[in-house]
C-alpha cells in the first residue's frame, strides 16, 4: 500500500451523535516540513512507517482515538522532531504519546501557513515530541487523545417554540448531524510504502442504524 495516498481519509457521517474529528497521522519534522499535508522533497527521511492500526471509538458525547504506528529505520541512527496534527488549537482534551509502551514528554507547537504574497491562510496545531530511531531498529509509537464534540443542528427550536419540549428534543436529535474523520495523508512523508494500514470505527452503546453515510 503506498504511504501517497492523495487526499484519502476515512469519513463516516452520522445522525444524532454530536461531530468531530479524529484529525491525522504522526508526521517526522512537522515545524520544518511546511503544510501538513502537501509534498515534502523525496527522501526527507529513513524512517519508515511500516504498519499503522488505528481505532476511532464514537460515544454519545466524546470520541476517543488511538493509533499505534510501527516505524523502521533503515538508514543511520537518526533523531528527530515527531508531531501530531490538530486543526484547531483546543481540539484534544487529552493526548498522550508512548514510544516502546513508554509515556513521552509532549509539547505544543503552531505553524502558519502563508500564500505567495506573504498572507496567512491558516495555522496548524501540533503536539510535540523528539524522538531517537536507532540504525535498522523497529520501534513502536501509539498515540491516545480524546476530543470535545462540536454539534452540527438543522433544526431550529425557536422556530416550532408551540410544541411541546418532549417533540422538540426529538426532532432535534433527529436532525443533529456529525462526521467523524481520520486523515492518512499526514503519514506520507515518512520513507518508502506502508505495508499494512487499518482504521476502525466503533460506535460505542450505539447501533449501526446511527451511520448514515461513510467514504470510502
Amino acid at each position: 500500500m503506498s504511504r501517497y495516498l492523495g487526499f484519502l481519509f476515512a469519513l463516516v457521517l452520522f445522525a444524532s451523535i454530536p461531530s468531530n474529528r479524529a484529525d491525522s497521522d504522526v508526521a517526522p519534522n512537522p515545524m520544518t516540513g511546511g503544510w501538513p499535508i502537501s509534498p515534502y522533497e523525496d527522501g526527507s527521511t529513513d524512517v519508515r512507517m511500516v504498519e499503522e492500526d488505528v481505532i476511532v471509538r464514537i460515544y454519545a458525547d466524546s470520541i476517543v482515538t488511538v493509533g499505534s504506528f510501527s516505524m523502521r529505520n533503515e538508514g543511520e541512527t537518526v533523531t528527530m522532531e515527531v508531531g501530531f496534527p490538530f486543526f484547531y488549537q483546543n481540539d484534544p482534551i487529552r493526548f498522550r504519546v508512548f514510544v516502546d509502551g513508554r509515556p513521552i514528554k509532549v509539547r505544543d507547537g503552531q505553524k502558519e501557513d502563508s500564500d505567495p504574497a506573504g498572507r496567512k491562510r491558516w495555522t496548524i496545531y501540533w503536539k510535540l515530541w523528539d524522538m531517537t530511531f536507532p540504525r535498522g531498529e523497529t520501534c513502536a509509537i501509539r498515540v491516545e487523545y480524546k476530543t470535545k464534540p462540536l454539534e452540527s443542528i438543522f433544526f431550529r427550536r425557536g422556530e416550532y417554540a408551540s410544541l411541546p419540549a418532549d417533540a422538540l428534543d426529538s426532532l432535534q436529535q433527529a436532525t443533529t448531524i456529525g462526521t467523524v474523520e481520520y486523515t492518512l495523508e499526514t503519514g506520507k512523508q515518512w520513507k518508502g510504502i506502508l505495508d499494512r494500514c487499518r482504521v476502525s470505527f466503533e460506535l460505542i452503546r450505539m447501533s449501526d442504524a446511527n451511520v448514515k453515510d461513510h467514504w470510502p
